[in-house]
């Protein structure tokens, strides 16, 4: 698709974000980064719940990985607030990364707010762009309300592995989530569970943890610790006729991709540090790694910051900061599913179904929304339509909501897309294709998911292989064994 925009923008050293301090509070854990932009004030407030103190922290490590992995979360947090249109996060002193971390921060952001700068037409000095600076030297922080003087170099003291205990699996309260858990539990596989809340501006965070909570209590998980993780800040609820004032030109500052997964992968390094979790589980599908659409020759994906790649990338910096060589980094439950298996895996418990929730505008379910629309679809192939109406809370179908065909054609259109954490515009049509064999029938699917038997058996064919060689061993058995009744429950339905 070619994205025709009436004009391109380009980044402005005025945008840039100057983080002015940084303070650690305790009881819990929670890092508060100031900053200005423009000559206005912001500020993103972290808190680790499950983190009593950052001596608590310290305390277990060579304190010498303070200023790396205080630079580290902070850099990854402040990326959302170059949306504005800047070329530089420049750090304050007593924050430190390394000439890689800045080169792997810079690509990093290029491709997790690819869609960003897409959809913006915003262009850069040059690929080094944007930059991220670190003041020298090396001084101080504060830590509650007091400043202790930090030096720029120590030695670095090799940490032995921890007594393996359990895993720390992600809760996104969707689907997702939801086959992750089955996998694991039924690998029997210990975990604990992730909670991050960020901060989007018609889900408070009190909505968000009812929503996670409402699948654990479904899924029956009290054998598992939770883990809550809570970003604030005031970027999110700042009006736009503010940023309009301030001279900001770019728009679509405020997508939930910005956030990501809490400061980024980055963003879970305290709480593998302290809990000494040797594996961070994700529940992220196959097509996850696809792009969604090419610019000048530079692939595009919404979902970049769910990609193998980034994964790696954030394990790279972990042992770069920590030394510690016994997390064996991130990885994904459901990497070599399509979301067709996935649903099939799902589908064999509806009463669990009934608990999750996708939307990531208006939590539970805005029902106006891409995600919406594709798990509706979904839904109703593996289900029916009274079971999808009921699931997201709706009367009548979101087929028939006008404001919604748009969403179905940029999910089904090969010529559109649908930026969003959705599948490929082949898993959706073979959706709709199954939904019109079972009498549920909208002229949106007639136009695009009228097609023969025989494509239907390819596609179906295509979207059911599994990759085995992404599958992590500790699942190549439940996960066939899953498929296979899966497989049973369908036919039997």
């Amino acid at each position: 698709m070619k994205l025709t925009h009436p004009k391109s923008l380009t980044s402005s050293s005025k945008f840039d974000v100057h983080v002015r301090a940084v303070t650690l509070h305790s009881q819990p854990a929670k890092l508060h980064i100031d900053l200005e932009i423009a000559g206005r004030s912001f500020f993103s407030h972290i808190t680790y719940q499950s983190i009593p103190s950052w001596d608590a922290l310290w305390e277990r490590y060579d304190q010498s990985i303070e200023p790396d992995l205080l630079g580290a979360l902070v850099a990854w947090e402040c990326m959302r607030f170059l949306a504005l249109g800047g070329e530089k996060v420049i750090l304050c002193e007593g924050l430190q990364c390394s000439a890689t971390v800045c080169k792997l921060w810079t690509d990093c952001f290029r491709k997790q707010l690819g869609e960003w700068r897409y959809l913006n037409q915003l262009r850069y000095p040059s690929p080094t762009y944007p930059k991220l600076v670190v003041q020298e030297p090396i001084s101080q922080i504060e830590c509650d309300g007091s400043t202790a003087p930090r030096q720029a170099q120590y030695p670095r003291a090799e940490v032995s592995p921890p007594p393996r205990k359990s895993d720390l699996l992600t809760n996104g309260g969707g689907k997702d989530t939801l086959a992750g858990i089955l996998l694991l539990r039924e690998a029997g596989v210990p975990f604990d569970m992730y909670e991050g809340y960020v901060p989007i501006a018609k889900s408070s965070i009190a909505l968000q943890e009812a929503l996670l909570q409402r699948l654990k209590e479904a899924a029956a998980l009290p054998e598992s610790k939770t883990i809550k993780v809570k970003i604030e800040d005031n970027f999110f609820s700042c009006p736009d006729h503010v940023f309009e004032a301030m001279g900001v030109q770019a728009k679509h500052n405020k997508i939930d991709f910005i956030v990501g997964h809490t400061a980024n992968y980055i963003g879970y390094f305290p709480v593998i540090l302290y809990h000494q979790y040797t594996k961070v589980w994700f529940n992220i599908e196959r097509s996850a790694d696809n792009s969604m659409d090419d610019w000048d020759g530079e692939p595009i994906n919404h979902q970049w910051c769910k990609s193998v790649e980034y994964q790696q990338k954030a394990k790279q910096i972990f042992t770069q900061i920590t030394n510690c060589n016994w997390f064996e980094g991130f990885f994904s439950t459901l990497r070599g599913l399509y979301d067709i298996s996935i649903y099939a895996i799902v589908a064999q418990h509806p009463q669990l179904m009934k608990a999750t929730h996708s939307c990531n505008y208006d939590k539970p379910w805005c029902k106006r929304c891409p995600k919406c629309c594709f798990c509706y679809l979904m839904m109703c192939a593996y289900f029916d339509e009274e079971f999808a109406k009921e699931v997201v809370g709706s009367e009548i179908s979101l087929f028939k909501i006008p404001q919604n065909r748009k969403h179905f054609e940029n999910l089904l259109d090969p010529d559109k897309v649908a930026w969003e954490c959705v599948p490929s515009h082949e898993e959706c049509r073979l959706a709709g294709y199954i939904c019109l064999q079972k009498g549920i029938d909208y002229p949106i699917l007639r136009d695009f998911a009228q097609f023969s038997k025989k494509e239907a058996d390819r596609l179906w064919k295509k979207y059911t292989e599994i990759n085995w060689e992404v599958v992590p061993n500790e699942l190549h058995s439940v996960l066939s064994a899953g498929l296979r009744s899966a497989q049973q429950y369908s036919e039997s339905q």
